[in-house]
């Protein structure tokens, strides 16, 4: 039980680097007393014998022993803060739900975490402890209740939040609010549970309507952009306790978007924004299908794939000028709309209703814009009948007070610390209104007046309530239909998220929830949307796992808006070895743009962290590569080292060493670190005394082999991936770890490409002007087959400033010159030019046929290795012609 103390309290003390050391620290001599292992028995023979907490989840499983000790602290220092700004974000949210059970609040506490560390989200697959010491510190002031943690330990908890003032603000008002709910609770103060009127609980979820909607923007010559408003993907996804990662597997692509699929993903990069349409044939059709989805993912964002109602279309313009679909195609009086139809109107309609035709640029669409009178005639019911579209006078509902806040199903959205009130008005003189909140009696406000008023309905908890109000005319026989309103009360948004929503300036990138990785290889794209004559500052935050920076980035200031290219130049900044060094070993990565009077805005990338990693560390003036193990693998651990200078050849290291530090041969290595199928490598470099030029690059040399050309080829791929996926650690590894792959790379296309093919592309890049036109033109007619065909894909190389648009291209181009029918070969040509860590096969029998097909074949990846070579000159080889012609 000693032991455990020990290592709860070096746990709770843990900074959320390396545990082993921090618990060396404390005890020198304690691997005299027993391993690893042992600790993590006797904290399991603690938690039999007194009833215990023992962790669980993917966290667990991954940090086997350490998580026993971490767990057991309760509350790591590291992770105090996080803790309590979630609990001040959810007050409200725990203050509702605050009687539910520990395993329910716990997971409640767990899917409501949208933070940015990596870390405390594991934490919160502690559910039973999470919801254990929020019930504590809610009902901490309550003398001889039993506490679910000992009150000397939760006081010490609180005392160690309370240090910092901005934690303790927090944590003191969301205690508050947990009390004072806990207070209504008792005292049986809470009114009865909102219900809609047909009974039974009403969630958010059920006041969402399937379909997206249409939306237009005006322009300045008058005419109308026509597109889709589309749905908050994010928000129903997390409606049915989805994950993002439910989109890895799937693609998606719009139908009019000429066949191109893209990762599911990208889906998130789309929610609530205004997708321009080319062309609308039928309103119930899909604008977008998906691919590779179960069959619950399907059913749930297939409705949303297509528009609602059917032609004619109802468009309200608002008055930000514009227009969004009306749900029921109901016209009220003195309004602008947008009438979109598949087929023009009649000539009695247009005249009835005095429609104005207008211009928009989609197909298969006719547009009208409407302007309602004041007080509608019989020939405009009459017009409107044969249009299907409904009038009726109503009273009006609208907030005020606040400037109203809108989901995406049009619903007034308030936090529950406001006061609620709405304007009853109509188009008629009104003797009464009558008021029904949710399952509420009905609330009669007579002489009206003006057929105006002010309802105040105090503060509301937190759920969706339905307010009907039926306006009752002074002058009987008018036709009159309640109007029903959806006020949906929500919890506050952390204010940093709130104020990036107002800002100015905005940071977006696409595909959603791409890798640092993805951006800085060009695989994702990002850009900023300002007001154009302003400009933004472009900084970087590295953060630790506590989430400060000791020295941000400035990458530079832009015009607005700064556009993709503009934005790779900068961000390229990023890829430099000393910065790369820095990313490696970070929590969270932060891109921040920010201008004056305009906000910030920021992208957050986070970085996991793994139970097996090494890590460099200068030791008695010497480099040493360690492995830090807090898997509790131990001797099930297999490590290698591949030097720098004979990359495809391995040296078995002990592991014992590996964990005390291993020194690194010059002018580095690979260290590779195997552990139930998983790898983890890393490339060591160290800095060498410089005495010539030739000091600057080691040479790389690749053994010969004697297998066969299709399995070489296959094993110089394996050895590519585990060079590439490696971190980098130390002065120049990025640069070796690119060095080493450019000889991998070079070594592929030799085998490929056959003869000297290869080696002539390698030096034509070193080449200029004239000269190296010469050589490209050179290369261009030994490419074989048609001479056309290596014209088109160096041309098309040019011009493609994505690789997946000049796959298409470039397998068209293969098969149209008849060098490849088949485009999978041709797919997997052009990825072995590119990006040759993406080449992998499912089954290795097939793989092994495909490299013998592309080996016979030096035409198809002649071409592909041509492309290559077209791009990375960054010039059009026919511009190049042209130009050596004229002079």
């Amino acid at each position: 039980m000693l032991w455990s103390i020990v290592a709860a309290e070096v746990g709770y003390s843990y900074d959320g680097d390396e545990y082993w050391q921090s618990f060396s620290q404390e005890v020198p001599s304690w691997r005299l007393y027993g391993d690893r292992n042992l600790m993590r028995d006797w904290f399991r023979v603690f938690a039999n014998r007194f009833a215990g907490f023992s962790p669980r989840g993917r966290w667990a499983d991954h940090f086997s022993i350490i998580s026993w000790p971490i767990t057991h602290s309760i509350l790591p220092r590291y992770l105090q803060a996080h803790f309590a700004a979630h609990l001040h974000d959810m007050r409200y949210d725990l203050a509702q739900y605050g009687d539910l059970g520990i395993v329910q609040l716990g997971s409640l506490i767990q899917r409501r975490y949208y933070g940015g560390s990596a870390r405390f989200r594991d934490f919160l697959q502690q559910t039973e402890l999470t919801a254990r010491l929020v019930l504590a510190l809610r009902d901490e002031d309550i003398q001889g209740d039993i506490s679910p943690i000992d009150r000397s330990t939760l006081g010490r908890i609180v005392g160690d939040l309370e240090e910092h003032q901005a934690v303790r603000h927090q944590l003191q008002e969301a205690r508050k609010v947990l009390r004072e709910a806990r207070f209504r609770s008792s005292q049986s103060l809470v009114g009865r549970p909102v219900v809609a009127p047909q009974g039974g609980p009403r969630d958010s979820k059920d006041v969402r309507v399937a379909g997206a909607k249409l939306m237009a923007r005006g322009t300045p010559d008058g005419a109308w952009r026509i597109g889709i408003a589309m749905p908050d993907f994010t928000g129903i996804l997390r409606s049915e306790d989805l994950q993002i990662s439910v989109l890895d597997k799937p693609r998606i692509r719009f139908s009019n978007d000429d066949g191109r699929w893209m990762p599911g993903r990208a889906l998130l990069s789309y929610s609530r924004q205004h997708r321009p349409l080319s062309a609308l044939t039928d309103a119930g059709m899909a604008f977008m299908e998906i691919d590779g989805a179960d069959a619950r993912l399907r059913a749930l964002l297939q409705p949303f794939f297509k528009l609602q109602g059917s032609f004619p279309l109802l468009l309200k313009i608002y008055e930000d000028g514009v227009a969004r679909q009306v749900h029921g195609n109901h016209v009220r009086a003195d309004q602008g709309y947008l009438i979109v139809t598949s087929d023009p109107l009649s000539g009695d309609t247009i005249a009835k209703l005095e429609l104005k035709q207008v211009v928009c640029a989609i197909v298969g669409v006719v547009a009208y814009e409407l302007s309602t009178p004041a007080v509608l005639a019989e020939r405009h019911f009459q017009a409107l009948k044969q249009l299907r579209f409904g009038y009726g006078l109503r009273g009006r509902v609208e907030p005020v007070g606040l400037l109203p806040r809108r989901n995406g199903e049009s619903t007034s959205t308030w936090l529950p610390s406001e006061e609620v009130i709405l304007r009853l008005s109509a188009d008629f003189a009104v003797s009464e209104f009558v008021v029904v909140v949710d399952a509420e009696p009905a609330v009669h406000i007579q002489d009206a007046g003006n057929s105006d008023a002010l309802v105040s309905f105090g503060m509301l908890p937190i759920g969706v309530h339905v307010v009907q109000v039926t306006a009752v005319a002074k002058a009987p026989g008018q036709r009159l239909e309640p109007e029903q309103l959806f006020l949906q009360v929500r919890s506050p948004e952390p204010w940093q998220e709130s104020a990036r929503k107002q800002a100015g300036v905005r940071l977006v990138m696409e595909p959603a929830n791409a890798s640092l990785q993805d951006v800085l290889k060009g695989k994702a794209k990002v850009s900023a949307l300002g007001p154009r004559g302003r400009f933004a500052r472009i900084d970087t935050f590295i953060r630790d796992a506590h989430g400060h920076d000791p020295a941000p980035l400035a990458l530079g200031n832009l015009d607005l808006p700064i556009d993709s290219n503009a934005m790779d130049r900068v961000l390229q900044k990023l890829d430099s070895d000393a910065v790369m060094g820095r990313i490696e070993s970070a929590a969270r990565i932060d891109i921040d743009i920010s201008s004056d009077e305009l906000g910030h805005d920021r992208l957050s990338f986070h970085q996991e962290v793994q139970p097996l990693r090494w890590k460099l560390e200068h030791r008695d003036r010497s480099l040493l590569a360690r492995l830090v193990d807090e898997a509790g693998a131990d001797q099930a651990v297999v490590v290698r080292r591949y030097d720098l200078r004979n990359p495809d050849r391995y040296v078995a290291v002990k592991t014992g060493d590996c964990y005390a530090g291993v020194s690194v041969p010059a002018p580095g290595a690979l260290f590779v670190a195997r552990h139930r199928g998983r790898r983890y490598a890393a490339v060591v470099s160290l800095r060498e005394r410089v005495t010539s030029l030739a000091d600057l690059g080691a040479r790389v040399d690749i053994g010969a082999t004697r297998h066969t050309r299709d399995r070489t080829v296959a094993m110089l791929l394996v050895h590519y991936r585990r060079w590439h996926g490696a971190r980098a650690l130390g002065p120049l590894s990025s640069v070796h770890r690119s060095k080493v792959l450019s000889a991998f790379e070079l070594q592929l296309a030799r085998i490929l490409c056959r003869g000297t093919w290869a080696d002539r592309a390698n030096a034509c890049l070193t080449t200029q002007g004239l000269q190296q036109s010469n050589q490209f033109d050179q290369l261009q007619r030994e490419v074989g087959g048609s001479p056309g065909f290596a014209i088109a894909v160096s041309d098309e190389a040019f011009k493609c400033s994505d690789v997946r648009d000049l796959e298409h291209h470039f397998v068209d181009k293969a098969h149209a010159y008849r060098v490849s029918s088949d485009t999978v070969l041709s797919a997997m040509a052009l990825a072995l030019a590119f990006c040759p860590a993406e080449v992998r096969f499912d089954n290795w029998l097939r793989g092994q046929e495909m490299l013998r097909a592309l080996i016979a074949n030096p035409t198809l990846v002649r071409g592909a290795y041509l492309a290559k070579l077209a791009k990375d000159i960054g010039r059009s080889p026919g511009e190049e012609r042209v130009a050596r012609e004229s002079t």
